[in-house]
């Protein structure tokens, strides 16, 4: 028990059509032998699938189902909705800094801007370009 469980393939059928059949064993008994493992049970795949999978469904709640898939689409939409706030948020915050620069590339085109004032707003836009929330 708590061995790792992998595929073996076993041969089945006359010696003229042989068939490979996939079925489950313990990987230490096979690899290391029945010291190592007394577990002998090699279950072919195909029934210990279709039996499990046969287990699962009848065990499906239908209206389970669709609770979780009402409650997986209600967050998938939040999450939409929420990362369409953020975008248009970073969208307005890209429109003020480009108006901003724009203003000082047309105060430095004209000349209206003394040189101290210019370096001085072009340093606070940068300081506000590393850290957009005004955190250093």
């Amino acid at each position: 028990m708590g061995r790792p469980v992998g595929t073996e393939i076993r041969r089945h059928g006359p010696v003229a059509a042989r068939s490979v059949v996939p079925h489950y064993a313990c990987l230490d008994r096979k690899r290391r032998g029945p010291a190592v493992c007394t577990n002998a049970v090699v279950p072919p795949q195909a029934v210990l699938d279709s039996a499990i999978l046969r287990s699962v469904t009848d065990a499906l709640d239908p209206e389970a189902i669709t609770r979780a898939v009402t409650k997986a689409l209600a967050e998938l939409t939040k999450r939409r909705d929420q990362l369409a706030e953020r975008r248009a948020g970073i969208e307005r915050e890209l429109g003020l800094v480009q108006q901003r620069l724009d203003r000082l590339i047309d105060a430095l085109a004209d000349g209206s801007l003394p040189q101290e004032e210019l370096k001085n707003r072009l340093t606070a836009e940068n300081l506000e370009e590393e850290d957009p929330r005004g955190r250093a």
